[in-house]
């Protein structure tokens, strides 16, 4: 791979055009994600505590503005490092450009984030891999890929297709954004179908990242980028993704510490013990002693267990610059850190304590059901009508109806209309898809 086509502007189904601003192409890619509607709703949307009152505690959107942040240091100091080790490449594109990259791909990495966070995600896969989904799939005559698809979901893949379809849906290409900020974005560049390694018998990626129906959208944009295959329908990474994934993990392990003390979960002293060890040599004792506020003692030393971790991290990012760019690596960066074991160690106690304490699992598991149950409730409609036709009955035909037009627009085969439901379900907030839940069940009516 090489860093000038990497670090293309071109835009899917239109040639990148100047305007009368300051703002670099890359930068108009962050504005365009948060003047958004999918990144509004992620204001409604689980980040850890599910439908938490406490104003303090991060959601989707503030969880992606800080990883946002932490994405536009990481790649602008990528890009100084770049600049300066590739002289013809600062004659192209700024340092801050190089920011502005990974800075987008941080705001538009939870895009795709149906309700109740994993455990959404999880109800979708579980549907279709079930009973009443399986025979869901076979009325309808999905064939074996597209079947991978859905019994696969992921928040990855939607993210995919907000920026490339669905958002601006009356507009080719969907939000349009450069190859680069969409390239960084994909975290596993493959279709469930494909992503597999005969020879070593296992997954070549973790996840699957792309969907059947996406496919065209998805070769565009990779060849733009001349990112090559390392198997059939599967890419190699775009080397800045290893950056935002960096962020994201840096922001979440840590802020989820500090949202769960003041939630009550985790106490004073086991945080700022596990926030002191990560922060270590970068905290300012003279500081730290004039601080009497918890809450205040807390930030501070997030902030600098932040700035620390980002230090280690751009260390192993140059380090391993050539490995990325010749597709020789897929370990995260972070695995590779100086503090990767006190992470790691972090990570455990928050499974452990944090994302397992009894009032996450409590409305976590009340999440998988409302998901489960509406995606339930209109595939069969889906199926119903697809085999009885206009024999199928008013109420399948009203479920049908009550999936919005813009959804069903383009939804010309059966496994797009399955699609479509997943699109929709997967862009409600938490708050949306409980409320339509208990009107789709007779929980409860809307009131005049």
């Amino acid at each position: 791979m090489q860093w000038d086509k990497l670090l293309s502007d071109y835009r899917l189904f239109a040639p990148s055009s100047p305007e009368p601003s300051v703002r670099s192409e890359f930068r108009r890619d962050c504005d365009r994600i948060i003047f958004s509607p999918s990144f509004r709703r992620l204001k409604d949307k689980t980040q850890v505590f599910p439908l938490e009152k406490n104003a303090f505690v991060r959601t989707r959107i503030t969880h992606s503005l800080e990883v946002s942040c932490v994405g536009k240091s990481l790649g602008s100091s990528a890009g100084q490092f770049l600049c300066k080790k590739y002289p013809k490449l600062a004659q192209k594109i700024s340092f801050s450009e190089i920011g502005d990259i990974v800075e987008a791909a941080c705001l538009a990495h939870d895009l795709g984030n149906p309700p109740f966070g994993h455990d959404g995600e999880e109800a979708m896969r579980d549907f279709f891999r079930s009973t009443d989904g399986q025979s869901v799939l076979d009325k309808l005559e999905i064939n074996s890929k597209d079947r991978q698809d859905l019994e696969n979901i992921e928040g990855n893949a939607l993210g995919f297709r907000i920026c490339t379809r669905l958002e601006s849906s009356d507009i080719a290409g969907g939000l349009r954004l450069t190859a680069a900020t969409i390239g960084t974005t994909v975290k596993y560049p493959c279709f469930a179908a494909d992503n597999f390694d005969a020879a070593n018998q296992k997954k070549i990626y973790k996840k699957n990242g792309i969907y059947q129906d996406d496919k065209e959208n998805f070769q565009t944009i990779f060849d733009a980028l001349e990112i090559p295959e390392i198997a059939p329908n599967c890419r190699l990474r775009h080397p800045l993704s290893f950056l935002s994934e960096a962020a994201d993990d840096i922001c979440y392990l840590i802020a989820d510490l500090e949202d769960a003390y003041q939630v009550g979960q985790v106490s004073f002293s086991t945080a700022s013990a596990i926030l002191n060890e990560l922060a270590k040599d970068f905290i300012n004792p003279e500081i730290i002693k004039e601080i009497n506020s918890k809450s205040d003692y807390l930030a501070y030393l997030r902030a600098k267990a932040i700035g620390k971790i980002v230090f280690e991290t751009l260390q192993v990012f140059q380090e391993k610059e050539e490995e990325l760019l010749a597709g020789k690596s897929k370990t995260p960066l972070l695995a590779e850190i100086n503090s990767a074991k006190t992470l790691q160690d972090l990570r455990e106690y928050s499974v452990k304590n944090i994302y397992s304490c009894r009032s996450v699992l409590e409305i976590q598991v009340a999440g998988y059901e409302i998901l489960f149950g509406l995606i339930k409730i209109f595939c069969n409609a889906i199926a119903e009508i697809s085999c009885r036709g206009e024999q199928a009955s008013v109420r399948e035909q009203m479920i049908f109806q009550l999936l919005p037009e813009r959804f069903r627009r383009n939804a010309d085969t059966n496994y797009r209309r399955i699609l479509a439901v997943c699109d929709y379900i997967s862009g409600m907030t938490d708050s949306y898809a409980v409320s339509l839940y208990k009107k789709l069940t007779g929980i409860s009516l809307a009131a005049n």
